[in-house]
């Protein structure tokens, strides 16, 4: 239960603290060496609440923050769409659970993700091929395995060309 994670933390020195009083809990962790962002989870839908808001605008205005580990996704992000609160937290690393999170990789939220790293939770390997068949994210590893290689002296034009359909009526220069 959460009150046995609490006091497994205060056993070790560390100190809780809860947003139920913004200002003095945000006067507490400005020396903290690492924050901790599970806020907010996966599922979570914009607009912010305004005293969430007003409680990650003051943790994003701390000047002499720690790192900021966020787990699966920032507060004030939201993991599908990718869309981000203007408070949403900016980690220095976001700790996906299992798998990335699809809005992640999608502006405005990448600018709150930092470096990005999965941890995998053991699950059942049957499990694990069904997730695997329903999104992959390619490593820059995979995709130079994929590309041929290709001589230096070459340019752009030894290998094709390319046609680009794209843009509309109302939006001609979509495709530059």
């Amino acid at each position: 239960s959460g009150d046995l994670l609490v006091d497994a933390f205060r056993k070790t020195g560390s100190e809780i603290f809860v947003n139920d009083a913004v200002h003095e809990h945000v006067v507490s962790i400005e020396n903290a060496v690492i924050i901790l962002d599970g806020l907010l989870g996966t599922g979570i839908k914009l607009p912010l609440r305004e005293n969430m808001a007003e409680f990650l605008r003051a943790v994003n205005s701390i000047n002499n923050r720690g790192k900021v580990i966020a787990i699966d996704c920032p507060s004030g992000v939201d993991c599908v769409t990718g869309e981000a609160a203007k408070e949403a937290i900016r980690a220095d690393r976001t700790l996906c659970i299992e798998a990335v999170k699809q809005g992640l990789l999608a502006f405005p939220a990448w600018k709150h993700v930092g470096r990005l790293d999965v941890v995998p939770l053991n699950i059942p390997e049957q499990a694990a091929q069904i997730n695997a068949a329903c999104s992959t994210v390619i490593t820059a590893d995979q995709a130079a395995k994929l590309l041929p290689k290709r001589p230096s002296d070459c340019h752009k034009g030894t290998f094709g060309r390319a046609l680009v359909v794209a843009g509309s009526i109302n939006y001609i220069g979509a495709a530059a």
